[in-house]
């Protein structure tokens, strides 16, 4: 991710030039094709067209970049990394909880198991480059919190903290 602050359109087509023909240069291949423009806030009501080379960039709200989608019109760009990461681990945790229907009374050690292998790998993707100090966190810890009640055979209305004392856990935020 190539991120520049730059004052002008001018001096950013000049820069992806100079980008262009050093890659030349040291015989690299730069590929246009998959080169997107991002404008953080709201795009301008006439964009200005930029080039890579001879190959015209296009101008994108949302990209996903090594498998962590980005937004640019949010408040948090995260948010979209925050929803699939939600429905992802969702579908996870409904997956084993069916499957301790099936099995009628799944050990909570198998639980635990189950949820550390799948729901907690997922809900903590990315988590090294994600802020998680906005509500959005607040998304993934109801996904926690609820497949614990489920697997402990506990009320939505119940107690947290022992949760995550009977299983082990920590909590996401910490």
């Amino acid at each position: 991710m190539w991120t520049r602050r730059v004052r002008s359109f001018s001096n950013l087509q000049a820069k992806l030039g100079y980008l262009f023909n050093y890659a030349g240069r040291k015989q690299l291949l730069v590929n246009a094709m998959k080169t997107y423009l991002m404008i953080f806030n709201s795009l301008p009501t006439r964009p200005l067209t930029l080039y890579l080379g001879d190959t015209q960039l296009t101008y994108v709200r949302e990209v996903t970049y090594v498998g962590v989608p980005l937004a640019s019109d949010k408040a948090n760009i995260c948010v979209p990394l925050y929803k699939v990461t939600r429905d992802k681990a969702n579908r996870a945790a409904w997956a084993i909880t069916g499957a301790d229907s099936v099995l009628k009374g799944m050990p909570p050690a198998a639980a635990r198991l189950l949820y550390t292998a799948r729901v907690d790998a997922l809900l903590t993707a990315a988590a090294d480059i994600v802020p998680d100090m906005d509500r959005n966190i607040e998304m993934l810890e109801k996904v926690q919190v609820s497949f614990l009640q489920r697997i402990l055979g506990l009320s939505s209305q119940s107690m947290k903290l022992p949760l995550f004392t009977e299983l082990g856990l920590m909590p996401l935020r910490y």
